[in-house]
């Protein structure tokens, strides 16, 4: 029997589980919609369905080879969470005749949170430790109480896994959970099993060992999965083509010089704002720090005599010399593209000193995407971009006062509170139905109606727009707690979809920030 506390782990984990795949589902249907093709079959198996979707399979690190499932058991298609996670749900059919699915709970997720981390843990120790961390910071698993329990090589604890997928797992059996844990490239992969029997003497005593999964079934699961190779460390074969290409352009005024640089968005810009606060006479002598796990330490501190040695030629790299092995050079993250001659500061006259501009008004942070056909200023303060590689679109996002790690929420709200955000996504898996020359601005409008909105079941609001030349449909929406606007704006082979997203009770408040953007927002046609 049971604990009570082994049963509220179990809730949890469930939960846990549950949650990610509804949240995701429901973000990937109505907040990130895709096109809809009318008369699909509902009835569709998910067999049927699993080997319908080749180009999901090849998005995600992990392929579900169907034939190789026990009887009874499909795998659904891969739910995209960005911008790091993604879940393959698997469904149990109880009985063939009776044709009733039921999930036992059983999912894989794939992290790509640690894309960017270089040094990976080598050795049986370092593994298992590197997984028992991660069963602790994971959100989804680290509110499991796992009794003790080892992570240990598949091997030792019973299993095996043919294909090399999974590589060390975890048995809990207080839980009847099983985690397996595996990767590939810089990709984390975790199993997760519930209502495991664990040992026949269990079976005995149990009423509803149908409802279990016993390690033949696990041992099957297991080796259903095989690692889908990488392009080239990072991207999957079903990634969308322009993925990870944004750029982030940094411009900075400094003396009589206007300095050009260039960054990947797997690097963040601040302004050094402790310095920006009044009487704090501690504040370091940074103009600017950049951010990122790829970075020694996750941080590079940039002062006045940095910009000083770099206008009289000096290499970032003989600035910022490797300290650390296994990081890349700096230079390759951020690299000097102009030098320019500028208007010389204003001459404060009680001083007879060159007055600085301010730090906001200094710097200026640009974000581009060719393959997106889009640009747009940056929060040098807090803001934030992603490029999803676990996504079927190619996709960005951008948090103007924070990621979800980082956002403080407003005075008196929880701290799980969703940080506002833009997405943008272009769509090129266009259905058949989707209508590319219209003539009117009504059949615009009931174009987008009805691939975009659940247009017989809801009133969605809907306007013609226009931005930086190219019309489009605006919608608004309102659902379970969260607003969003969204621009959708149909171009020659793609759709490209821009969607502002907040909490409702908060719309109101972060309007400004959405007509900043929109202020700075400038769309091009993309690259092919």
């Amino acid at each position: 029997m049971l604990s009570s506390s082994s049963g509220t782990n179990m809730t949890r984990l469930i939960a846990g589980g549950i949650l990610l795949l509804i949240f995701a589902a429901y973000r990937q249907m109505r907040r990130v919609p895709s096109l809809k093709e009318k008369g699909a079959s509902k009835t569709q198996s998910l067999k049927d369905l699993s080997s319908s979707t080749p180009r999901a399979a090849q998005a995600v690190p992990v392929e579900v080879v169907v034939k190789k499932l026990p009887d009874g058991w499909s795998a659904a298609p891969p739910i995209y969470y960005p911008p790091y996670l993604a879940a393959i749900p698997f469904l149990h059919c109880k009985s063939v005749k009776e044709g009733i699915l039921s999930e036992k709970n059983s999912f894989i997720v794939c992290d790509g949170s640690r894309l960017h981390v270089v040094q990976e843990p080598r050795g049986t120790e370092e593994i298992v430790a590197f997984y028992t961390q991660y069963i602790q910071d994971m959100p989804i698993l680290k509110s499991i109480d796992t009794n003790g329990a080892a992570v240990r090589p598949v091997k030792e604890v019973g299993f095996s896994c043919e294909s090399g997928c999974f590589t060390h797992a975890v048995v809990i059996p207080e839980e009847e959970i099983v985690i397996a844990f595996g990767r590939n490239g810089p990709y984390i992969l975790s199993f997760v099993f519930t209502k495991y029997l664990t040992s026949p003497l269990m079976a005995e005593n149990e009423k509803d060992t149908v409802e279990k999964l016993n390690s033949g079934d696990l041992k099957m699961l297991l080796d259903a999965c095989r690692l889908v190779p990488l392009v080239d460390g990072v991207r999957l074969p079903g990634t969308p083509v322009g993925s990870q290409r944004g750029c982030l352009r940094l411009k900075y005024q400094y003396g009589g010089h206007m300095l050009v640089f260039s960054l990947p968005s797997s690097v963040s810009v601040r302004t050094n704002e402790e310095k920006n606060q009044k009487g704090n006479k501690g504040a370091s002598d940074a103009l600017f720090v950049l951010e990122g796990d790829v970075l020694p330490g996750n941080k590079i501190v940039v002062g006045s005599a940095a910009l000083d040695a770099i206008v009289k030629g000096t290499s970032i790299d003989a600035l910022f010399p490797l300290s650390t092995p296994g990081f890349p050079p700096l230079s390759s993250l951020l690299s000097l593209d102009a030098v320019e001659e500028s208007a010389s500061p204003i001459a404060d006259g009680a001083t007879d000193h060159a007055t600085r501009p301010r730090e906001e008004d200094a710097m200026n942070v640009v974000f581009s995407h060719e393959y997106l056909g889009v640009s747009f200023s940056v929060n040098p303060k807090n803001g934030f971009v992603h490029e999803p590689i676990l996504t079927e679109d190619l996709l960005l996002l951008y948090y103007p006062l924070g990621d979800e790690a980082h956002y403080a929420p407003p005075s008196g709200q929880m701290r799980n509170v969703a940080p506002p955000r833009f997405s943008v996504r272009r769509v090129t898996q266009l259905s058949p139905l989707w209508e590319k020359f219209v003539s009117t601005e009504d059949e615009l409008k009931h174009n987008v109606l009805f691939h975009f909105t659940d247009w017989a079941k809801e009133q969605v609001p809907c306007s013609l727009c226009d931005i930086s030349g190219f019309k489009g449909i605006q919608l608004f929406e309102s659902k379970e707690g969260h607003s969003c606007r969204s621009y959708v704006i149909p171009r020659a082979d793609s759709i490209l979809v821009v969607r502002w997203e907040t909490e409702t009770k908060d719309w109101d408040m972060y309007l400004p920030l959405l007509q900043k953007f929109l202020d700075t927002l400038h769309l091009a046609d993309p690259l092919a």
